[in-house]
């Protein structure tokens, strides 16, 4: 695989890695033909989320089969999402300078090379151990669900400033016709 992300889109790039660790410790990255997909799913295994990166995104999408995989079209492995998150810890100006992002397998079946050119002609590389050469597996359709909930983000962090940081656990219970309320396993109970 060997995909280069431009400056632009880094930043896209670094909130959906921050995303996905605040539901899981391990990221799963997909790269199909058409698209690299990063996933993650919690320790109870009761929730995941993926984003899907289209090869448009990209500047330079390629998925080679220099590697010995099941599937000729499709690269998948298992990494440390923290390893991730401290290569795309970018604030002001070092966010600013930076050219393009290029994420590629080494010849090393366990390891990952991210490479960063920045404007000054530097480049700086970052190689991740691989915890394993698999794929998340979820038997969710999401077809075949009979709810759906769609708001703005910004509605749900106004009902979150209700609640203290401390508080672990939180579940969306949906009742009928009389709505949906958060409880929280401390016995805090917020309507809308």
């Amino acid at each position: 695989m060997n995909c280069v992300i431009p400056s632009g889109n880094i930043r896209i790039i670094n909130k959906a890695l921050h995303t996905l660790a605040k539901v899981g410790d391990e990221l799963y990255i997909d790269a199909k033909q058409d698209y690299l997909q990063f996933a993650t799913i919690n320790q109870n295994k009761t929730s995941y989320v993926t984003f899907d990166f289209q090869s448009v995104f990209f500047s330079s999408y390629e998925i080679g089969n220099n590697r010995s995989v099941d599937t000729s079209d499709a690269l998948t492995c298992k990494l440390h999402i923290k390893a991730m998150l401290n290569i795309f810890k970018l604030k002001g100006p070092k966010e600013k300078n930076i050219d393009w992002c290029k994420i590629e397998f080494e010849n090393d079946p366990t390891r990952i090379l991210l490479k960063l050119k920045y404007k000054q002609d530097i480049i700086v590389n970052h190689s991740i151990r691989l915890i394993d050469m698999e794929y998340i597996s979820v038997a969710y359709d999401k077809d075949k669900m009979p709810n759906k909930i769609n708001t703005a983000g910004s509605f749900y962090g106004q009902i979150l400033t209700n609640f203290q940081l401390s508080d672990e656990d939180m579940s969306l219970e949906l009742q009928g016709t009389k709505g949906a309320a958060i409880t929280l396993d401390i016995g805090n109970v917020f309507r809308f």
